[in-house]
């Protein structure tokens, strides 16, 4: 560690303010106050769906880390031999890659020519708009309106 960092780390005003910090959040204080402790219809409801979404999100983390896991295993380099040997390179297939690019500049330009063609149509003039009534024009009696009016 340089001197410099070395100071700032045993400082009494960095100790202070890791303390600080670490206790800040301590309170014997029961605010009555949690976001997963629902109380109305629809926060029920939004503390179902985002429960949903944890275990959802849960079980693909722990499928795709056992698959992650599985595969470390497998496929290690099981002696010094294994492990040193360098694989055959190779740089795609032209029969896969050429269809295949063909097929997704097809796509963007399907989905370019679409969008410019709903902003052309945005571009273009607005509705007409409605005509409103003058209050005038209206036939209100204003007898009605007396008490309800206010200045």
């Amino acid at each position: 560690m340089t001197a410099t960092i070395r100071k700032i780390i045993t400082s009494p005003y960095a100790i202070f303010a890791v303390i600080l910090a670490f206790t800040s959040s301590c309170s014997r204080v029961d605010h009555k106050q949690s976001a997963l402790d629902p109380k109305g219809l629809v926060s029920q409801n939004q503390y179902d769906v985002f429960m949903l979404s944890v275990w959802i999100t849960i079980f693909l983390f722990c499928a795709v880390g056992g698959c992650l896991l599985y595969v470390l295993w497998r496929y290690r380099a099981k002696t010094a031999e294994e492990a040193k040997e360098i694989p055959p390179q190779s740089h795609g297939n032209s029969g896969l890659i050429i269809p295949d690019g063909i097929g997704r500049d097809a796509v963007l330009a399907m989905r370019a020519s679409s969008r410019r063609s709903i902003h052309w149509f945005k571009a273009a003039a607005p509705p007409a708009a409605k005509a409103v009534p003058m209050v005038s024009e209206m036939n209100i009696d204003i007898s009605d309106c007396r008490g309800s009016l206010t200045r």
